[in-house]
């Protein structure tokens, strides 16, 4: 959905929400560099390609032992 999340980002996106890291090469290899990987990410090949494609901060939350 590239054409779509271009779109996005002309009318004033300022990121876009992607399911999986293949996903977000492909929004960075067309320089949308803002990305949320809405699902988890298993593995040290897709970890490679993370750091190798962007900068990034991971943010881990957890419920378990909160309390809540």
């Amino acid at each position: 959905m590239l054409q779509l999340a271009l779109k996005q980002i002309e009318i004033g996106a300022k990121g876009i929400a992607v399911a999986k890291v293949g996903e977000a090469e492909v929004m960075v290899s067309h320089g949308i560099n803002d990305n949320f990987i809405a699902n988890e990410i298993v593995g040290k090949k897709k970890l490679k390609s993370l750091i190798e494609m962007m900068n990034i901060l991971i943010i881990i939350y957890s419920m378990v032992g909160s309390g809540k």
